[in-house]
């Protein structure tokens, strides 16, 4: 029998939930810096809040990635989680659980519903940066926007 993700002892994808506690580093806005979210950026607008943390659409001068560290790390000192390539995680596309979760481990839906994305990419809008957002995708996608970031339980 299989554990959970967490009982992992090398390397593996975050879930859903450590990405964006992670990405947050203690803050509850919408994007790291601090700056609330601009839900009417539909387009490719610039938003100027966001030029200190994340490669977006509005700020690429090509559409391809852009070297890491170039910009703001957040108060984890985690770089470029915003923007230059949606990251992979851990769970399925599901719907989210209603009612508080502690440590939800990303679990399987029923059916095939895909695997989470966060972060956006050099191609995205703002909006699609938020911490919040997050996309789904077949885990056999392969293409220039999409990376992953690992990460590693701690066992003390």
């Amino acid at each position: 029998e299989s554990g959970t993700v967490f009982q992992c002892s090398g390397y593996r994808l975050s879930t859903e939930a450590e990405w964006e506690y992670a990405v947050r580093a203690g803050g509850w806005t919408a994007y790291y810096n601090g700056v609330e979210s601009n839900e009417d950026t539909l387009d490719c607008q610039h938003f100027p809040e966001l030029e200190s943390i994340g490669w977006y659409c509005a700020n690429m001068t090509t559409l391809k990635t852009m070297g890491i560290g170039l910009l703001d790390e957040n108060s984890l000192g985690l770089l470029d989680v915003a923007g230059n390539v949606r990251e992979w995680c851990w769970d399925s596309f599901c719907a989210y659980e209603s009612g508080p979760v502690i440590d939800p481990d990303g679990g399987n839906c029923q059916g095939d519903e895909g695997r989470v994305l966060k972060g956006g990419a050099f191609s995205s809008r703002a909006a699609d940066l938020r911490s919040a957002a997050r996309m789904k995708a077949d885990p056999d996608t392969r293409n220039s926007s999409v990376g992953f970031r690992p990460c590693r339980t701690v066992f003390e």
